[in-house]
């Protein structure tokens, strides 16, 4: 019964404030109310009159009103029920004051007590209309008054000092609570500033912390170089813990101690130096792994001389951890007296040293791997000269390469900068070189690699394609890979066997221009030496001659020295000829042969005449290339030399055709029915000077002197014949300018 008494009297709390100070202020004034009228009922009945009863009925009335708004107040309907409690109070005041005295009444100064309320809890629209209902009705009073419509009358004075003083108290009450409310207003006011202002300070901490968390998390994605991300962590922190006194140290390489990398105030001149393990806090921090905060550095156990001289109060270290490792040590430091380190600054930097270590390590990571890629892009750019290097001297390298297993299969192919594989690689990758090549060749390959596989020795062998032919020389050279593997690499080396054969070619030449200027130098010495012993012996004789005036002997004496003259003038002449071949060469050009057989018949065409040879010059013959005067000498020379050797034939004829071919060359031919050479002499007949038949004209170089026209022509030369049946001279021509 009692806790229900008390919680009927026991004033309202609700969650909105401002509501429950209304529903306070209203039960207070109701029960203020309650009271006041309660005296006004007994002082009504001590000084009783007949308008008395009219009054207390009403004021009655009122106690269970104000009682029954309470607790509809305490259920939280607090603006209704002040609505309703103040509209029935003015119009209970009015009544009272239309009943009683009417302006004159006390109920008219109450208006002041309804208008309070009304403005303090339903607020001023309300409280505006209450004061114009209040206007209104004294004026109504007023009016009424004057027009005679209502006699007033006056209270006695104990009724009406009773009214006031009520009036008064009411009044008084409701100032009461008025300056209670706002004082309680301006204490929740000035409370709620001082939370809001430790909030406003807290959410700028945790800003603060935010924004430098945020900067250490962007340090940490864009990879900042380590130097600039460090400097940017320490400022931060120092910032978090509002400070101008830090550092950050490092863990070396080796372990052996801490560097400081960056520091901030008083710790920058220190960049640079070691710390052991266990020497001051950052040693001290380094061996434990943990947090350590000292609130009074002055009589810290390990304090460091420089840290007391510096002035340092309070100082916090936090371990830089990667996992379990620590990779260096955090640490800031106050210098005003009384200023400490609380647990939330302690927990805020925990946190960010651990984004902060993340951060360092990964900008570790960030800058080894900048430098492993430095690295690798200067080995991958050696790499690639080497590459190119290799590529470039492999692409010069004049040789195929293949790549062929033991049993001599084509395993791989590198092509040749100057060789074309005579089929694509496709054709004989992965074939047998017995079902490729011809046998003898593949024979010989197999032994070289079978050889090569044998020894581990290079082994090199000719061939030459196609078999038979040999239009096409090839090496090859063999060595081995693997014990069932080798490389064959094979060069064209056709160039170098026609370089070889057109050696031989020209020392042979040689040896035989030197075996002909032997003899050319001992015929010369011969030929020559004989006219000059004519002369010289003849001259002997001239003196003889003319000593003895044998005039006749004289004449005959200077006729042999003038035919010995001509012979040796004669002889120079086509020794000259015979040098300047190959040396003054006019120049070449297509001629018909039949033209070139017509001039030289015409050249020698007083002694065919004068011995009545036929000469026969066949037709359509082909067109041939060359020097067209020295091709007309070979002719004429041996058109000459047939018929100064025609003997005693009774029908002497010469035959000038072609009708068949060497190696693509046209052979043409002289032929004659004279006396014939023997074959025992066919090579000597070519020699300088060599003459079979002493008695016969000339000096013996007319076919030297062929054979020399034909040969500087791409051309050879030789003979058919036997004695007493005639002599046949072939040779072949080019038809068009060598390759």
């Amino acid at each position: 019964m009692f806790n229900r008494l008390r919680r009927f009297f026991a004033p309202p709390i609700f969650a909105d404030e401002e509501k429950t100070r209304s529903s306070q202020f209203v039960i207070h004034f109701s029960w203020v109310a309650i009271g006041v009228i309660f005296i006004l009922i007994l002082s009504r009945l001590a000084i009783w009159t007949d308008a008395s009863i009219i009054s207390v009925l009403t004021l009655s009335a009122f106690i269970p009103l104000l009682l029954f708004a309470q607790y509809i107040v305490k259920l939280g309907h607090v603006n209704m029920v002040s609505a309703i409690a103040v509209l029935g109070l003015w119009g209970l005041l009015t009544y009272l004051a239309w009943v009683a005295d009417g302006l004159h009444d006390a109920a008219i100064f109450a208006y002041f007590v309804v208008m309070i309320p009304a403005s303090l809890v339903l607020g001023w629209r309300f409280a505006t209309v209450i004061g114009g209902l209040s206007v209104a009705a004294i004026w109504y009073f007023a009016v009424m008054e004057k027009q005679g419509l209502r006699i007033s009358h006056v209270d006695d004075p104990i009724s009406y000092a009773r009214d006031l003083s009520a009036i008064i108290v009411l009044v008084g009450v409701l100032i009461y609570l008025l300056i209670t409310r706002w004082a309680r207003t301006l204490q929740a006011a000035r409370i709620e500033l001082q939370e809001r202002l430790r909030a406003e300070e807290k959410l700028q901490r945790h800003a603060n912390y935010l924004s430098a968390m945020n900067e250490v998390s962007m340090g940490l994605l864009n990879r900042l170089e380590l130097r600039p991300l460090l400097e940017s962590i320490l400022l931060k922190a120092c910032r978090l813990i509002d400070t101008e006194h830090g550092l950050i140290e490092l863990v070396l390489p080796d372990e052996s101690a801490l560097c400081q990398e960056v520091g901030y105030g008083s710790f920058s001149k220190y960049n640079g130096t070691l710390t052991p393990k266990e020497e001051g806090m950052v040693g001290s921090v380094w061996n434990n792994g943990e947090t350590l905060i000292v609130q009074d550095y002055s009589n810290w156990e390990k304090r460091l001389p420089e840290g007391v001289e510096a002035g340092y109060t309070a100082a916090m270290g936090v371990p830089l951890k990667v996992g379990d490792i620590v990779i260096g040590v955090l640490v800031v430091a106050y210098t005003e007296t009384g200023r400490i380190f609380t647990p939330e600054q302690v927990g805020m930097m925990e946190r960010f040293a651990s984004l902060a270590s993340l951060a360092i390590d990964n900008t570790r990571l960030y800058e080894q791997a900048q430098t492993e890629l430095k690295e690798r892009r200067n080995t991958e750019s050696a790499l690639q000269q080497n590459e190119e290097r290799t590529r470039a001297i492999l692409n010069s390298i004049p040789d195929m390469i293949f790549e062929i297993s033991s049993d001599g299969t084509f395993l791989d192919f590198m092509a040749s900068a100057e060789l074309t594989p005579l089929m694509p690689p496709s054709q004989f990758l992965w074939k047998n070189v017995k079902d490729m090549f011809p046998a003898a060749i593949a024979e010989q390959t197999m032994f070289a690699l079978e050889r090569t596989l044998a020894t581990n020795q290079l082994h090199a062998f000719e061939y030459g394609l196609p078999p038979g032919k040999e239009t096409q020389f090839f090496e090859a050279r063999i060595s081995a890979i693997t014990p069932q593997s080798a490389i064959m690499m094979v060069r064209d080396i056709s160039q170098r066997k026609w370089v070889e054969t057109e050696r031989e070619k020209l020392i042979n030449e040689l040896e035989g221009k030197n075996t002909e200027l032997e003899r050319f130098t001992y015929t010369v010495s011969h030929d020559l030496k004989s006219p000059l012993i004519t002369i010289k012996g003849f001259l002997g004789f001239l003196e003889q001659d003319a000593a003895n005036g044998n005039v006749v002997r004289l004449k005959a004496d200077i006729q042999r020295i003038a035919s010995a003259t001509d012979k040796m003038q004669m002889l120079l002449n086509e020794l000259l000829d015979l040098t300047r071949i190959g040396r003054l060469v006019n120049p070449s050009q297509n001629v018909d042969f039949r033209e070139l057989a017509r001039e030289a018949v015409e050249l020698v065409h007083g002694q065919i005449q004068n011995r009545g040879i036929e000469i026969s010059i066949q037709e359509n013959f082909p067109t041939v290339y060359g020097d067209r005067r020295r091709l007309v000498e070979v002719l004429q020379n041996l058109i000459d030399n047939a018929a100064k050797f025609m003997g005693d034939q009774p029908a002497p004829r010469i035959e000038i055709g072609q009708n068949q071919y060497e190696r693509g060359l046209p052979v043409f031919h002289v032929r004659d029915n004279g006396i014939g050479i023997d074959p025992a002499h066919h090579d000597r007949i070519f020699g300088l000077f060599n003459k079979l038949d002493a008695t016969s004209d000339g000096t013996g170089i007319g076919l030297s002197l062929v054979k020399r026209i034909i040969e500087i022509h791409g051309g050879r030369i030789w003979i058919q014949s036997e004695a007493g049946k005639g002599a046949t001279f072939f040779f072949t021509l080019q038809t068009e300018p060598a390759s």
